[in-house]
This record gives structure tokens, C-alpha cells and sequence, in this order.
């Protein structure tokens, strides 16, 4: 029974110098995501504003993003808004989309959500989509932007905004 013990004593001791190790080499390279220390990094933000507006009946929603995004060699991000709202017990939903130059400001870009058209699980037809009306609305926000060394950056936000007429 004393060799198990000698076993689990020994492994302790390679994990502890093992670790002591890493700390006294540092890190092996730049982590995934982040730029290296010689460039600044890609930064991004975004806020969905509230309230937004419905457009063409209910066809559209006219959503404002504020939205900041900076880094060396980065022009622009995209900006998606996804909104979902419940309409008279069924679901209104849709997505838009559109571009912000990195400039390192706060910028106010507008985007046009357009409801979808969806088929229920198990049929082959397509159903009408369901129109945005006034009420709340979840806004799945997502901003991202990359350099031209592929570092990138992206946050996503998930607001309940207010959809007025």
C-alpha cells in the first residue's frame, strides 16, 4: 500500500515543478483573439438604442446602434441585428445588417431589420412573416472586426428594446 502513496507523491511533484516551470519561461506565444504587443488590438462596441421603429406596416424596424470599433490596419465591422418579438401569440422576427468605419469614435449607424418569412418544422410551405408591432423586442446585437493579420475581435448583446410606430 505504500507504493500508490510514493506514485501519487511523485506525480504531485512533477505537476508543481512542472507548473514553477511555465511561470518562470511565460507564455508561449499570443493568445487567440488578441494582437501583438507591437500593433494596438482590435477593439469593437456596440449598444442597441431604444426605441426603435416600425417601417412599410410591420414589414421593417428601423433599429439605431451606436457602435465604436478601433485597431491598427482595421477599416470597418459589421453590425447584425437580429430582433425577436412576440406578436398576438406568435413570434415576429427578422435581421439586418451594415458596416461602421473604424474611426476609434462613437458612431450612430441605422439598421433596417426585414421580418422573415418562415416555414413551421414539417411542412414544405412557407408561411407569411409576422409583422413587427409596437411592444418589446429582444435585440441580438453582434459587432465584429478584423486587420489584415485576421486578429479579430466581436461582442454580442442581447437588449429588450422598445419598438414604437
Amino acid at each position: 500500500m505504500l507504493f500508490p502513496v510514493k506514485v501519487k507523491l511523485a506525480l504531485v511533484g512533477l505537476v508543481v515543478a512542472g507548473g514553477a516551470s511555465a511561470l518562470a519561461l511565460g507564455p508561449a506565444g499570443v493568445a487567440v483573439g488578441q494582437s501583438s504587443p507591437s500593433s494596438s488590438p482590435v477593439q469593437v462596441q456596440a449598444t442597441t438604442n431604444s426605441p426603435a421603429t416600425v417601417l412599410a406596416g410591420g414589414a421593417d424596424v428601423d433599429v439605431s446602434v451606436t457602435a465604436t470599433c478601433s485597431g491598427q490596419t482595421v477599416d470597418t465591422a459589421s453590425v447584425q441585428v437580429t430582433l425577436t418579438e412576440s406578436v398576438n401569440g406568435d413570434i415576429a422576427n427578422g435581421s439586418g445588417s451594415t458596416t461602421v468605419d473604424c474611426t476609434g469614435t462613437r458612431q450612430t449607424a441605422k439598421v433596417v431589420v426585414v421580418a422573415y418569412a418562415s416555414s413551421p418544422v414539417g411542412t414544405p410551405t412557407t408561411v407569411p412573416f409576422q409583422e413587427f408591432t409596437k411592444g418589446l423586442a429582444i435585440a441580438d446585437t453582434f459587432i465584429s472586426a478584423c486587420n489584415t493579420t485576421y486578429t479579430c475581435a466581436s461582442q454580442e448583446v442581447f437588449p429588450v428594446i422598445n419598438i414604437r410606430k
